[in-house]
């Protein structure tokens, strides 16, 4: 608000909470204030904000260290779209590929639906390429698929490679500030990627240290704001996950209830699955 410095503050202040509520140590959080509408402090640095002496966004973004894609994993990706070009008869899916790598020819399965297709042309960047890796947006021309199966949320692999249709998870997760009490029997929303699931707390096992991981107390019958602990969740309809060991991306969850968000957590075990004949 006319780059107000109490403004950037406040803003500061609650998201540095709830990061830290997450887990996120503090060294590796920066705040930089832009100006989205008009370009400013962007892509080089806005001299008319008296009250920063920082660099622009991209200049933050440019000290950031980048991993290497492990690219010979199983390849897994999220679908944020499906459509169809006039015209043609291909099917255009908009992925983020998670993990592995997917090329021009290869036969791929969306899930849980288990749809079939293969790969014709993949772009990147309105660039046609033959291979997509970890980290990379791309949009997959398609054909053998039936676009009304298809939507936002899905995973998508090779055959084979399938990740498990979980319908009971274990996981360890940090309590939000919540005037709801998180009992066993609690009935959430299971956000995952693009996904949200009803759920259902079966089993709340224990409340740890959010630090150490050290068990603080065995079944309790409530988790409190701010605490840690493990708990069983038992999802109404499938999801596509691995634990967060396996693949970070398809191991996170976040626990919502009427619009309020509960809990954010990691899948720590898939405890049952979907039995596919």
């Amino acid at each position: 608000i006319d780059w107000s410095e109490s403004r950037f503050k406040e803003i500061k202040s609650r998201l540095f909470t709830f990061f830290k509520q997450c887990g996120v140590a503090a060294h590796a959080l920066s705040f930089v204030p832009v100006s989205g509408l008009k370009g400013l402090n962007i892509k080089d640095s806005y001299s008319e904000i008296s009250w920063y002496n920082g660099i622009s966004l991209l200049e933050e973004l440019a000290t950031l260290s980048s991993k290497e894609r492990e690219w010979k994993n199983p390849f897994r990706a999220t679908i944020s779209d499906a459509y169809k070009v006039i015209g043609m008869s291909s099917l255009h899916i908009a992925i983020r590929v998670i993990d592995g790598c997917v090329s021009v020819g290869d036969t791929v399965v969306v899930l849980p639906n288990f749809e079939y297709g293969h790969v014709k042309q993949i772009i990147v960047a309105e660039n046609s390429t033959t291979t997509a890796f970890g980290g990379e947006s791309c949009v997959l021309v398609t054909a053998g698929m039936d676009d009304s199966l298809i939507r936002a949320g899905q995973v998508i692999c090779h055959p084979e490679e399938e990740p498990p249709l979980a319908t009971l998870i274990r996981c360890k997760i940090v309590m939000f500030e919540s005037t709801v009490p998180f009992l066993n029997g609690t009935r959430v929303t299971c956000h995952h990627q693009q996904d949200d699931v009803p759920a259902q707390i079966k089993k709340i096992r224990s409340q740890i240290d959010r630090k150490s991981a050290t068990i603080i107390k065995t079944h309790p019958r409530v988790l409190p704001s701010g605490a840690a602990g493990i708990v069983d969740i038992r999802l109404e309809s499938p999801i596509c996950l691995e634990t967060f060991a396996q693949v970070k991306d398809l191991g996170r969850v976040t626990l919502r209830q009427a619009g309020r968000t509960l809990a954010c957590g990691i899948v720590q075990k898939v405890l049952q699955t979907e039995k596919v004949e």
